[in-house]
C-alpha cells in the first residue's frame, strides 16, 4: 500500500529563548511533522540565514534524517551566531 507524505513545520524554538547580539551557537530547533499516510524518506532540511544571523560552524545550517514515519515528527537542530552590534527586533515565521 502506497500513500503520500505531507511535511509541515510544526514549530520553531530557540535556545536560549531570547537571542542576543554577539552570541554564538544559538540553537534553532525546527520540528517537521509528516501528516501524510506514508513514511518520508531521506529528509534533509537546510536554513539559509541572512544578516544578522550567520552559520555557527561548518554544517550547522543543515540537518538530515533517514525518514519520518507517517503521522510522526522529527526535530532538526541548527546552530547560528548573531553579529555584534545587531539591533534588537522581533522576528516571526510566516
Amino acid at each position: 500500500m502506497e500513500g503520500t507524505t505531507t511535511l509541515e513545520i510544526a514549530y520553531v524554538s530557540t535556545n536560549p529563548i531570547e537571542l542576543r547580539e554577539d552570541s554564538e551557537n544559538n540553537n534553532i530547533t525546527v520540528l517537521i511533522a509528516n501528516s501524510g499516510s506514508a513514511k518520508a524518506r531521506s529528509v534533509s532540511v537546510r536554513i539559509d540565514p541572512s544578516s544578522p544571523f550567520v552559520e555557527a560552524y561548518s554544517g550547522s545550517t543543515s540537518d538530515f534524517t533517514e525518514g519520518i514515519q507517517a503521522r510522526s515528527s522529527h526535530k532538526f537542530v541548527f546552530a547560528l551566531d548573531i553579529d555584534d552590534g545587531t539591533e534588537a527586533r522581533t522576528n516571526s515565521r510566516e
